[in-house]
């Protein structure tokens, strides 16, 4: 379980500017699938920050950390091997494509890999794609039209690496299990 203050520490870092686009895209969707409460408590950290930003501030160094905190700060807070994400943690987050909506489950920077969840409304359709590595998806509910098959609540299908869809779509509304690369989905 992700503590509140890994998540508080991670969010001054990124306040200060300390963290990268993929750190900052990690700590996103921690933030995603944390409680309300450690969100309502980074949000917190990053308006105190703001109105720092906007106040009298020291004239001294303000070019970050020093040397070597960051690192140990990171080292300190890396995710924990084990977690777990209930019905109840996280938020659905809007896609680019209407009636989609989806829950970040586990992303994982080093090996291009995320667990998600996408709920898509009936009549909706997924714009052809390619994959440039694996993509697994299991319907846990519904119906998923893919490759000119329909499957249903318990159907499963697998892309290869290197390879390409045809639009999907789903004529009563879907929710699918997906193991991606996090590249494909724009998630780094």
């Amino acid at each position: 379980m992700t503590k509140s203050t890994d998540l508080e520490a991670l969010a001054a870092l990124d306040a200060v500017g300390a963290l990268d686009a993929a750190e900052q895209t990690d700590l996103h969707a921690r933030l995603a699938s944390a409680p309300a409460d450690v969100r309502a408590a980074v949000a917190q950290l990053y308006e105190t920050a703001a109105q720092l930003a906007i106040g009298d501030l020291p004239t001294g160094d303000l070019s970050g950390p020093p040397a070597g905190v960051r690192e140990r700060l990171l080292a300190r807070l890396a995710r924990p091997a084990n977690f777990s994400v209930g019905t109840e943690d996280g938020e659905w987050l809007e896609t680019p494509i209407a009636g989609i909506v989806m829950k970040l489950l586990s992303l994982d920077v080093e090996r291009d890999s995320a667990v998600m969840v996408l709920r898509a409304q009936p009549g909706t359709s997924y714009p052809a794609h390619h994959h440039t590595k694996a993509e697994e998806c299991f319907v846990i509910s519904g119906d998923v039209t893919v490759q000119g098959r329909t499957l249903y609540a318990g159907g499963f299908h697998h892309a290869e690496p290197d390879t390409d869809h045809d639009p999907l779509s789903t004529e009563f509304g879907a929710e699918v299990l997906l193991v991606v690369s996090a590249r494909d989905y724009g998630l780094v």
